[in-house]
């Protein structure tokens, strides 16, 4: 049976909406279930049966992605946390910056995530484009040059 490239992209699409109305990630156990039932759906010659096997196999690969971020957020939120930074924009008022994380404890963060936090010394000591550390009460700051 052949499988267009639309019907690759439907079922790319299909595998993924569950996860915009799903309470909470399954867990491990669905992905062996899914490969399972995947791999019994792809014996059948019906179009339906082989289209639904290769939404299952779809289905995997978001809910992993989803799984190691929450895994790399629940990681980041545990308490007082050391990471290098990037200031990202400076909002108005000073008080706050987006930071984009780049290590956590040495370890370089992929794919980037993005935090609000509060800024120690304000807008003069801190600038966007800034590089600096951040954590246990103690930061550093470097402005790159203009």
């Amino acid at each position: 049976m052949r499988i267009t490239a639309t019907q690759l992209a439907g079922g790319l699409i299909i595998g993924t909406l569950p996860l915009t109305v799903i309470p909470r990630l399954p867990g491990y156990g669905y992905d062996i279930a899914a490969i399972v039932l995947s791999f019994l759906l792809m014996r059948c010659s019906q179009r339906v049966a082989i289209f639904t096997a290769m939404v299952l196999l779809f289905s995997l690969w978001p809910l992993n992605t989803a799984r190691s971020l929450q895994d790399q957020i629940d990681r980041l939120t545990q308490g007082i946390v050391r990471a290098e930074v990037q200031i990202d924009t400076v909002l108005p008022g000073a008080e706050r910056a987006r930071v984009r994380l780049f290590r956590q404890d040495g370890r370089l963060l992929f794919p980037p995530i993005y935090a609000s936090i509060r800024l120690p010394g304000g807008e003069e000591t801190f600038c966007q484009g800034a590089a600096m550390e951040y954590g246990s009460g103690a930061s550093s700051s470097s402005c790159p040059a203009k």
